[in-house]
């Protein structure tokens, strides 16, 4: 699944990450989608999905440098209270160079809100 959304991560035209998105329906892909300059690939993901096979589905999340390196993929916290209102019930991503899979209300792998003004480099708590 994972290997999956890569390769559509490979057909996104972003400038900095390149990031693509596969849903999964029962172990078959119904959707796919790589980011644009404005929607997360996320969400484009379900917007070209059939409403009735979003339900309970699973998505695989990958994203790549421009050097081609995979990078992690945990959604922002936008796009995963997207999937969490539209019950997704699994996320596939890789975090920490390992893929891992866990249901939208993980805590555990959260992403923390970074403030409009803060700096990538910077802990928002220094």
């Amino acid at each position: 699944m994972y290997l999956d959304a890569l390769t559509i991560a490979k057909l996104s035209l972003h400038d900095a990450a390149r990031v693509g998105s596969s849903l999964f329906v029962g172990g078959r892909v119904v959707s796919r989608a790589p980011n644009t300059g404005i929607y997360h690939s996320e969400v484009r993901v379900i917007a070209n999905c059939p409403r009735a096979a979003i339900r309970g589905s699973t998505i695989a999340i990958a994203r790549i440098w421009k050097t081609g390196n995979p990078a992690n993929s945990l959604p922002c916290h936008r796009c995963l209270a997207y999937l969490k209102a539209r019950k997704i019930s699994r996320i596939i991503a890789l975090y920490e160079g390992q893929v891992i899979s866990f249901s939208p209300g993980d805590e555990r792998y959260k992403r923390p809100i970074r403030p409009w003004n803060t700096p990538r480099n910077k802990s928002r708590d220094a």
